[in-house]
């Protein structure tokens, strides 16, 4: 039986998917030392802890991978006649709201009078409810009461433009072709866009993106 070495098999994706689990562990542990206890005692020296925030910062390549096998599942659902976009968003929500309704209430209720313990703005986040604020977070479009939930927002516009560009590109099948196309997309998205935003005539609109 001939096996195509350049196809990923689904062991190959979910050993593809514990590997970058444990990179986000390590990036999550190592890589943020605002987010740390003041006053405390570290087992290892200061040059020692740059050194393990160099490492944790590698960690980060776990959202690419993370990207990658999530557009590899959705073209081979599109193939496969597969996909729904409001029912992946929805089991999206589903997932994210049970973890949303347990934990928020809680932070509100046990940690609204947190004192402050790190640099970072992670001790506070609770301190005042807004109505505003707690809709945006329950939507996903903002993350300030878990840093981490970023992704939500993130994950919906990468399944909608996802969509878009397959069925853009379905009939190209020259491989040079989509991965110049590709590449001039991602130019465009990181060096364009950013620098367009930054101008006068999107000033307002510039204004009222949620910090984090």
């Amino acid at each position: 039986m001939n096996v195509n070495k350049w196809q990923f098999s689904r062991q190959d994706t979910k050993a593809l998917k514990g590997v970058a689990i444990l990179l986000m562990l390590m990036h999550h542990s190592m890589a943020f030392p605002d987010r740390i206890p003041q006053k405390y005692e570290f087992a290892v020296s200061s040059s020692g802890l740059k050194h393990l925030i160099l490492v944790g910062s590698f960690g980060k390549i776990c959202v690419a991978i993370f990207m990658f096998l999530g557009g590899l599942g959705l073209a081979k659902q599109i193939q496969a006649n597969k996909f729904h976009f409001l029912k992946k968003v929805w089991g999206l929500y589903r997932v994210y709201w049970r973890v949303f309704f347990i934990f928020v209430p809680l932070g509100f209720l046990f940690f609204s009078r947190q004192p402050k313990y790190t640099q970072a703005f992670m001790w506070n986040r609770f301190a005042r409810f807004s109505f505003d604020k707690f809709i945006q977070n329950l939507t996903g479009y903002a993350a300030t009461y878990n840093g981490e939930w970023w992704f939500i927002r993130a994950f919906i516009a990468a399944i909608l433009l996802g969509t878009i560009y397959y069925y853009l590109t379905e009939k190209i099948h020259i491989v040079y072709v989509e991965t110049g196309l590709v590449l001039f997309i991602s130019v465009i998205t990181v060096k364009f866009l950013p620098a367009l935003i930054k101008l006068d005539t999107f000033s307002s609109l510039a204004s009222s993106v949620v910090s984090y």
